[in-house]
Order: structure tokens, then C-alpha cells, then sequence
């Protein structure tokens, strides 16, 4: 992670962001357009002028969100893969540090079976505390 942590620091950012903006703003919003629908309520056209601002920022926290969750998933899709080839050389490079007494203990077939173990649950963690954040967000 230490090598794409712009983009994993990204996806935090949009996640957080993106799910504070969309809790917090959502209800004000609705109680704002409830609040102007109730102040007029014979005369629906000359609520528009007080209106027409609450829907232009609904507009545009729906547009910031599914930016917001599209972009997460972008970065995700590009992320995920360099961190799990990382992993690889990094597991690679620790192999490559054993001693041919290592080697001649444990048999190499055993050896390859081993590695993509911690590869895909690594790769499987990050994946679902992500997206359980984000599901508990909204995106």
C-alpha cells in the first residue's frame, strides 16, 4: 500500500467525504424544501424563487456523489491490482532470502501452493472494509 498510497488516500477521502456530505446534506436539504412547501402553501408558483436553490444544491450534492462514487471505483480498479503485484515481489523477494537448506526441507510444489493465499485475502480485506464502508455511505 505503500506504493499507491495516494490512491488508496484518495478512495479514504471520497469514501468519508462523500458519506458525511450525503448524510448531512440530504436531510437539510429535504427539510428546507419541506420548510418553503409549508411557508406556501396556497401559492405554490411563488415558492419557486426560494425553491429553485435548495433543488440547484440537490442537483448538485446527487452529481459530487456519484462522482464521488464513481471515481472510488475507478481508483479501486487501478489500485488493487499494482498492490496485489507488489505483494507478490514482495513475497518473491522474500523466498528469494531463504537458504537452500529451506528449500531442500519443504518441498517446492508446497512452496506455490502457499503464497496466493495471503495475496487474495490481503487483496479481500482491503476490498470488503472498503466496500462495507461504503455501503453504510450510501455510494
Amino acid at each position: 500500500m505503500r506504493l499507491q498510497k495516494w490512491a488508496f488516500g484518495m478512495i479514504f477521502l471520497l469514501t468519508f467525504f462523500g458519506w458525511s456530505l450525503d448524510a448531512l446534506l440530504w436531510p437539510y436539504i429535504l427539510h428546507v424544501v419541506i420548510d418553503i412547501f409549508t411557508r406556501f402553501e396556497g401559492d405554490r408558483l411563488a415558492a419557486w424563487e426560494m425553491l429553485k436553490w435548495s433543488l440547484v444544491g440537490g442537483v448538485c450534492l446527487a452529481v459530487y456523489s456519484e462522482t464521488g462514487a464513481r471515481t472510488t471505483g475507478f481508483l479501486m480498479a487501478k489500485a488493487m491490482p499494482r498492490l496485489q503485484a507488489d505483494l507478490r515481489m514482495v513475497m518473491f523477494d522474500h523466498i528469494q532470502r531463504h537458504s537452500p537448506q529451506y528449500f531442500n526441507e519443504r518441498f517446492a510444489g508446497s512452496l506455490a501452493i502457499e503464497p496466493p493465499s495471503p495475496l487474495g485475502n490481503g487483496g479481500s480485506i482491503i476490498l470488503s472494509c472498503d466496500f462495507s464502508l461504503c455501503k453504510q455511505g450510501g455510494f
